[in-house]
């Protein structure tokens, strides 16, 4: 590993572990403004951070779609893919789906963090990849990189397009 991207690795995890830091602190202490359509268990389990959506991915994980789509807020508008990499990745390492969630999540970041610092040594050979990772994680609602959405997924998914659009289609990828 080429040591510029070693040190983006290490700016990654170094700031997902102070977002795990912070949200471990504040377990008991920071509540969420709105209420949550979850039941007792589901929100005692959450940290702080990892709300809202978290909840119906873990719902999905945990018990599927419903049958019949019920009154108010259900889980059938969100997306299989995460919560089938949860169980999956909940029965190979045999931990929590809660837990597996956030393993995803953080291994996506790290990807992600990863594809755009090459991407930018590219693109930019000038300037430093760890900058345009440093403005990623300095994003206002960088903290949802370290919680059980499907953001990091997407986030992977679409830097790993980027940087293989050009050699797929066997031509230069023009900036528009």
């Amino acid at each position: 590993m080429r040591p510029a991207r070693a040190r983006v690795l290490v700016g990654v995890l170094c700031f997902l572990g102070a977002v795990d830091a912070v949200a471990i602190a504040a377990k008991g202490r920071l509540h969420s403004p709105l209420p949550l359509p979850w039941d007792a268990e589901t929100d005692r389990r959450m940290p702080p951070l990892a709300r809202f959506d978290a909840g119906w991915y873990l719902s999905v994980a945990e018990h599927g779609y419903p049958e019949r789509l019920p009154e108010g807020e259900t889980n059938a508008v969100f997306l299989p893919l995460f919560p089938l990499l949860m169980r999956a990745a909940s029965a190979v390492f045999r931990v929590p789906l809660l837990w597996a969630g956030f393993a995803i999540a953080h291994a996506c970041a790290i990807g992600a963090a990863l594809l755009l610092a090459r991407d930018a040594e590219t693109s930019w050979p000038e300037a430093s990849p760890g900058a345009a990772v440093a403005r990623l994680l300095l994003w206002p609602f960088s903290f949802f990189l370290a919680a059980p959405y499907i953001l990091t997924l997407l986030a992977l998914a679409l830097r790993g397009a980027k940087v293989r659009a050009p050699t797929a289609l066997g031509q230069p990828f023009e900036q528009g």
